[in-house]
């Protein structure tokens, strides 16, 4: 199959065979990043993993700038591993190099073809929407795929796609008829962390992100017959020099069965942690806690080996102080809804409900 072949001078067409992601070795059950070294230009494009007791990222693979007759790549982001086959995919600009009105957007699978000299492969997918703002994606577990923050895409079985060269991109499948729906700005985040939670026997399913110090979380259950829900929680554990965009999200399963949700700051702030233990959906109240440090990103998403049930490679777990925190959280959220409002007084609108969105467009 026709892909490209990347090494750090050069990127060509070359009929090799790409591999996916080794997410059963160690090695790979890591935090990555998907790096924009051009800030949002023209690449290249590096995919580092997080070496967590120092903070800093390490180069797995490179993907260089590349240009085909008059047309560029451009504006990889919203990238994310596809737990049915462990690639990553990305969505992705085509422009003309002296006419940026003149593009269209993709969706790309990247592979890896050779770990030792740093070598990454690349292959078109999907044709969708243009306009719009393309740098938050994540997988479910069951392969679909979400991307935003704009709008929220929906792409069943994305895996199932056959590959294409970047001269046959137009050949991929057309998925501009996808489902999607507004987002209301506060579930607008620079990234996903996908979690399953069960809730009395049923599962729900909610996209997490944290931005301006803010956690919230789009509820995708019974997507795409039901609208997505946006909730807003209320929040503690993020220092006030974490604003601005968390552009990295992790979520890590653990032997017991438990995931863990990982956001990185893109200021440098560090990287925190959602656990299932602290969080009350019913409140919608949330105590976060400070799990590593992270060098200061941009430009960035995160991505990581999903369905392998290993232990978290982030050695911090919550302070037992943490639990007496949420409860505190939770008794002032009830405590509004005790008390008899003044009158007159207008009607406040009960912070543990919902935020509804719009709906398909």
């Amino acid at each position: 199959m026709p892909i490209f072949m990347a090494s750090e001078s050069q990127i060509e067409l070359a009929a090799v065979k790409m591999d996916h992601w080794h997410c059963t070795e160690k090695e790979m059950q890591v935090p990555m990043q998907i790096l924009d070294r051009s800030g949002g230009k023209f690449g290249p494009w590096d995919f580092d993993y997080l070496e967590v007791k120092t903070g800093t990222y390490k180069n797995i693979v490179k993907l260089p700038s590349f240009q085909s007759g008059d047309y560029r790549l451009r504006k990889i982001n919203a990238c994310s591993m596809n737990p049915m086959d462990d690639f990553i995919y990305c969505a992705c600009q085509v422009v003309h190099a002296s006419n940026e009105k003149d593009y269209d957007n993709f969706l790309v699978r990247v592979g890896v073809v050779d770990y030792e000299t740093h070598v990454a492969g690349m292959e078109f997918v999907a044709k969708v929407v243009k306009g719009g703002s393309h740098f938050a994606g994540v997988f479910d577990d069951e392969g679909h795929f979400f991307f935003g923050p704009g709008k929220l895409h929906y792409i069943k079985s994305l895996h199932k796609n056959p590959g294409k060269s970047f001269d046959n991109r137009y050949q991929v499948v057309d998925e501009t008829k996808a489902p999607k729906w507004k987002v209301p700005q506060s579930c607008k985040g620079a990234d996903y962390a996908f979690y399953r939670h069960e809730d009395g026997g049923k599962a729900r399913h909610f996209l997490w992100m944290i931005r301006d110090r803010k956690v919230s979380a789009l509820e995708i259950t019974g997507l795409p017959k039901k609208k997505p829900e946006c909730r807003k929680f209320t929040a503690k554990g993020l220092p006030r020099k974490a604003n601005g965009h968390f552009g990295a999200a992790w979520s890590f399963p653990k032997k017991d069965g438990s995931t863990t949700l990982y956001m990185s700051h893109n200021g440098g702030q560090g990287v925190f942690a959602i656990d299932k233990a602290l969080l009350d959906l019913g409140s919608s109240t949330v105590v976060v806690y400070k799990a590593g440090e992270s060098e200061k990103t941009s430009q960035n998403d995160g991505a990581n080996c999903k369905h392998v049930q290993a232990e978290t490679p982030f050695e911090a777990t919550p302070a037992p102080e943490l639990q007496q925190q949420l409860q505190e959280l939770q008794q002032a959220q009830q405590e509004p809804l005790k008390a008899e409002p003044p009158e007159p007084s207008p009607v406040q609108k009960d912070p543990a409900l919902p935020e509804t969105t719009a709906g398909p467009s």
